[in-house]
């Protein structure tokens, strides 16, 4: 489990009531602002700064998701690329990732605490049609290219996010490309293997759209989308 210094006094208040909790009662003490095919994202009612992302075992094995990562895996990548030393050394100067806090796994349940976001998903532009509430002097040409920009030092060093759709990406308040959900990330240690195939315990294959392709799509989606207004 890891918590961020900053975070734990920012939000030691909240952390008291709730560490010894289990993580199905954790449910009680949130709001839940989306659902998925393995998981549920929540703000907590004392402080909404903080964003619970609560996997759940069964209703992942009921919809057949084979999910890479355990939340203890996933706040391990959002560690890595909270850390400066290491963001600076692949060419990246910029927060690119929400502030991990801890994370907490039992038999059934995965629980992910992070910094919440503030701004939009590129989802929620696209379906609530927030293009009037992006911030001001908002470039979409500039944001695709830090975006495109970020995936490729990324994936230069061997970092795979595997699951870059809409819900995936932000801009945040200031106009930033910021990535949630490592759930399927992958960091390739091996120079020969391809990091967009996998295998599950059943030895069933499984296969990524690349991290550049989905940029890709999405982008002219948006574009498409701006054209036709």
């Amino acid at each position: 489990m890891t918590m961020t210094e900053g975070g734990f006094e920012t939000h030691k208040d909240v952390f008291n009531k709730i560490i010894d909790a289990t993580l199905s009662d954790l449910e009680k003490k949130c709001i839940n602002i989306g659902d998925g095919k393995t998981a549920e994202v929540k703000i907590f009612e004392e402080k909404n700064s903080i964003c619970l992302k609560m996997v759940d075992g069964v209703k992942t094995k009921k919809n057949n998701v084979f999910l890479k990562n355990t939340v203890n895996d996933e706040i391990e990548f959002l560690d890595k690329l909270s850390d400066t030393k290491f963001l600076n050394s692949i060419g990246i100067t910029k927060k690119i990732v929400p502030k991990p806090m801890f994370s907490r796994q039992d038999t059934r349940y995965g629980a992910l605490f992070e910094e919440k976001i503030k701004g939009m998903t590129l989802e929620d532009l696209i379906k609530d049609d927030l293009f009037d509430k992006l911030p001001k002097n908002f470039d979409w040409n500039v944001y695709f290219s830090k975006l495109e920009d970020i995936v490729a030092k990324l994936n230069k060093a061997k970092i795979f996010h595997r699951d870059l759709h809409e819900g995936n990406i932000f801009i945040d308040e200031t106009g930033e490309p910021i990535l949630v959900d490592f759930g399927d990330a992958y960091e390739s240690f091996l120079t020969d293997e391809d990091p967009y195939r996998e295998e599950t315990p059943d030895g069933i294959p499984v296969i990524y759209t690349p991290d550049a392709q989905n940029i890709k799509e999405i982008k002219e989606k948006i574009f498409e989308i701006i054209k036709n207004k």
